[in-house]
């Protein structure tokens, strides 16, 4: 039976055993939907609960009634003598981010990751750019004024892809929690410029719908019925971080492992010199500035599954969907001024296993999911030649099916 959910607001009777690609998701009446509900931008503000450079905040949501958005405010010093920043560093700030919706488990990706799910899920190329840009500008000379970076957070539930439909806080027994380690000083700048030890402004803004009348709430149809769940589908995301010495223009290969059980729909790919993400010299950063590689292959069991002679990736990325570039700039390597950079496109590779990008859930395939494989304790190959003969540091987001079932409680369903 294929994998069907409507809208993003039902109610599903969970059967003992449920499998995501196993079911089936009725229509019923969707309370976001046919109630009347106003929406608020930014005006719950929250600060991190830390400043410093290198600390983990923690977030919580008030209990109002439906979120969809969350957005990061970054502010930093202004930029000293010998000291660079590069190209949207307000990703680069977040180090990891970790969320808890009501009573479930702590579910945690890193950065890298949540740079790539945020760009994978923007609808046209304009858009990533955009976000890029209003990231974090790049820094190569000194400013009178403070830096500051606008930046999306990529939740189950946040999402700067089309259409993604809110959740309703009100069915959740506790409150939504985030926590955000902040990437450290030496990851974030280059030069030998004194680095700041702290943000100025660190602050989180929401995106919220008020139901006019509380009582069209699912959650009061939920209680008096605990037998029903209400079932939130979401793309779930699992980083992977590898480091492997390439040599320039010899194939490199690489085991890919610790796969979940669940619908893999999708490998994203970045693949970065470690010297541009932190070498322990005062060299300019270049966290995003992914390795324009040749020859990818992907194999599963021996059986090519992505096969990209040269630079093929390119085109193949722009298959149903825009290209997966993104616009990004090259600090040259340095240590005092002048400092020199380039423009630059970097592609963010793509391993899709269905037949277009799947985020974010919902956009491109009218409520359904795509019914696709499970690898779960198995490897998968991956092969690849770089430009340069250096270690690289290997990012990778894996992307499943999920569900999130919610009376009071909720249980994550990523197999």
């Amino acid at each position: 039976m294929s994998k069907k959910y409507l809208t993003d607001k039902k109610v599903l009777l969970n059967a003992p055993g449920m499998r995501i690609s196993s079911v089936y998701y009725s229509k019923a009446n969707s309370s976001v939907d046919q109630s009347e509900v106003v929406w608020n931008y930014g005006r719950f503000s929250q600060t991190l609960t830390s400043l410093q450079l290198g600390a983990q905040s923690s977030l919580i949501f008030p209990r109002a009634s439906i979120v969809r958005n969350v957005l990061m405010h970054f502010q930093l010093p202004a930029i000293v003598a010998n000291q660079t920043i590069a190209r949207g560093w307000g990703y680069n700030m977040i180090s990891r981010i970790s969320y808890i919706i009501g009573s479930t488990t702590e579910v945690t990706i890193l950065g890298q990751s949540h740079y790539q799910s945020v760009m994978e899920s923007a609808a046209t190329v304009e858009k990533r750019n955009e976000l890029m840009r209003l990231g974090g500008e790049e820094y190569i000379s000194p400013t009178v004024n403070p830096i500051n970076a606008y930046v999306a957070i990529d939740l189950p539930f946040s999402s700067m892809g089309n259409g993604k439909k809110g959740i309703d806080q009100l069915m959740l027994d506790s409150p939504i929690q985030i926590s955000i380690q902040l990437q450290n000083a030496n990851r974030l700048y280059g030069g030998i410029g004194v680095r700041p030890t702290a943000l100025i402004r660190g602050r989180m803004m929401l995106v919220q719908g008020e139901f006019t009348y509380r009582e069209h709430s699912l959650s009061n149809s939920l209680r008096q019925n605990l037998a029903y769940r209400y079932s939130y589908p979401y793309i779930h995301k699992q980083s992977a971080v590898f480091t492997k010495n390439c040599t320039a223009g010899s194939p490199t290969t690489i085991t890919l492992n610790s796969f979940q059980n669940g619908d893999l729909l999708m490998i994203s790919l970045g693949i970065v010199k470690t010297s541009d993400v932190q070498d322990g010299t005062n060299n300019s950063r270049n966290p995003f500035n992914y390795e324009p590689v040749r020859d990818v292959a992907l194999l599963f069991n021996g059986t090519l599954m992505y096969n990209s002679p040269e630079q093929m990736y390119k085109l193949m990325s722009m298959i149903d969907s825009d290209p997966s570039y993104v616009q990004n700039s090259i600090i040259a390597p340095g240590t005092t001024s002048p400092f020199s950079s380039a423009p630059i496109d970097t592609y963010i590779l793509r391993f899709p296993f269905v037949p277009s990008n799947p985020l974010p859930f919902g956009e491109k395939t009218d409520g359904h999911f795509y019914n696709t494989w499970r690898i779960g304790s198995n490897t998968m190959t991956l092969g690849f030649t770089t430009e340069f003969t250096t270690e690289y540091t290997l990012y990778l987001t894996y992307y499943y099916n999920s569900i999130a079932s919610i009376n009071g409680n909720v249980v994550l369903y990523q197999d």
